[in-house]
């Protein structure tokens, strides 16, 4: 009992300790991202769009997750990942519009983040929405007192939002933030591009099958 107090107790210093040193990681993280993000171009995601349809689906479903991919390092406690995608009624025309996320993190066995909620900017402002959780799991468990998590949620999206993100100058990303039960938020950026070429592959999809 007292040994795993003091493991804990040793855990627990080591997160304060290093609280500077995580911020400053996502950081230039963040820096490092937007750089790459911002030397694609919206035919760059248009021509990696990635369809899924055939003549026995109703719902077609077209995204931008083979665009751009981020990886973490070897040794990287956190890494991320997201990308957009849209769903088409091909027999009504109705679209949807959401955006995948993907977080994987280390922390104390059984401590979810439990990401529930996002703040965004929108074009009516700052705007808060809840996630949908797509899948949660313990990837693996390196010892008794640290486990890898991961989790996949979504963040429903108006065609009004995403026409907006698309419409941002070059270099000015759409940000956002997940808000988690255990108070470890992420904040994340999405590049102008990204929207951009998947719509265009949605309005050319919509516009072949006279869809309006």
């Amino acid at each position: 009992y007292w040994r795993f107090r003091m493991k804990l107790l040793v855990l627990l210093s080591l997160a304060f300790l290093l609280q500077p040193a995580v911020v400053a990681a996502q950081n230039d993280r963040l820096d490092r991202h937007r750089e790459r993000l911002s030397r694609l171009t919206a035919e760059d995601f248009a021509e990696d769009i990635s369809i899924r349809d055939d003549d026995l689906e109703i719902i077609a479903t077209i995204d931008t997750s083979e665009g751009y991919r981020v990886r973490g390092g070897f040794f990287s406690t956190e890494r991320t990942d997201n990308f957009l995608r849209s769903t088409i009624n091909k027999q009504t025309g109705e679209t949807h519009y959401l955006l995948y996320q993907t977080i994987t993190y280390t922390s104390l066995p059984q401590r979810w983040r439990w990401y529930e909620r996002a703040n965004y900017q929108s074009p009516n402002g700052l705007s808060t929405a809840r996630l949908e959780s797509v899948t949660r799991e313990v990837v693996s468990c390196v010892s008794r007192d640290l486990c890898v998590f991961r989790e996949d949620f979504v963040l429903r999206l108006t065609e009004e939002a995403v026409r907006w993100i698309a419409n941002h100058e070059p270099g000015e990303f759409w940000r956002f933030r997940f808000v988690a039960n255990d108070g470890e938020d992420w904040d994340d950026i999405l590049a102008p591009a990204e929207a951009a070429g998947l719509l265009i592959a949605v309005d050319n999809y919509r516009s072949a099958r006279a869809l309006e």
